[in-house]
């Protein structure tokens, strides 16, 4: 403790070796290796997918679309879904709008291709 004092008495000209010491912000630089997804996927989804339910979503000022409801969890690599479509997970929604098609890749990432 008593290099931390001689740096606080450098840098605020003074110190008080009598009060405790409190550590307040704390920096750490951590260094690892990550293992990368895989680029390819051997499992393609095979089959639809199976909307979880059925919801009315405004897409314009005029009137709802009926619009399918999607678990991302349930998302596979190599679904496709159509829009109108919701996308929900825990933590984000992903709107895929009419016209629109999500495109889950090997990674499980959402790709989705917008309509001209």
């Amino acid at each position: 403790s008593q290099s931390f004092f001689e740096s606080h008495d450098r840098a605020y000209g003074y110190h008080n070796p009598q009060d405790p010491v409190e550590a307040v912000n704390l920096r750490l630089t951590a260094w690892g290796r990550l293992n990368h997804p895989k680029s390819g996927s051997d499992e393609i989804a095979n089959g639809n997918l199976t909307q979880t339910e059925t919801r009315a979503v405004y897409f314009n000022a005029k009137k709802p679309d009926a619009t399918a409801v999607y678990h991302r969890a349930d998302l596979s690599p190599g679904h496709r879904i159509a829009g109108p479509a919701v996308i929900e997970q825990l933590d984000s929604t992903a709107l895929v709008y009419p016209g629109d098609t999500a495109n889950v890749d090997a990674a499980l990432n959402l790709i989705i291709e917008l309509s001209t």
